[in-house]
């Protein structure tokens, strides 16, 4: 139902209202910003999200997971999005594939395989305190 509403407020370029916000976002330096890929492209709350808040002089690591397609533009957008942030290499991965009703496909030895790659991720970009 989620990714049907979506793709019409894609269709007309309408932004849904938020139901929270981020107390002190001002306090945060190091913001995590994890997203399905919908319609190849960031669900509208997610940019809804990203006009809330001024990012300038944060650090932005984005993450993903999608339906086997890839980020898509995801990414492109959450750097357009954050203007003034230093955002990172993301990470994608394939979640589900939620149009074959498989809603979770991180499970079993795809779980632990997932696991290393997202250590490797965050060695990579400076992120993984050991």
């Amino acid at each position: 139902m989620e990714v049907e509403q979506n793709a019409q407020e894609q269709e007309v370029d309408t932004l849904p209202e938020l139901k929270t916000t981020i107390p002190n976002f001002e306090n945060y330096d190091r913001i995590f910003i994890g997203t399905p890929t919908w319609n190849m492209a960031l669900p509208q709350s997610v940019v809804s999200f990203l006009n809330g808040y001024n990012f300038k002089g944060k650090t932005v690591i984005p993450f993903n997971t999608n339906g086997g397609y890839g980020p898509g533009s995801t990414f492109r957008q959450i750097n357009a999005g954050t203007q003034g942030a230093k955002v990172l290499d993301g990470y994608t991965v394939k979640g589900g594939e939620e149009t074959n009703g498989i809603i979770l496909a991180i499970k079993g030895e795809n779980k632990a395989k997932v696991s290393k790659e997202i250590d490797v991720w965050l060695e990579k970009i400076k992120q993984l305190k050991r």
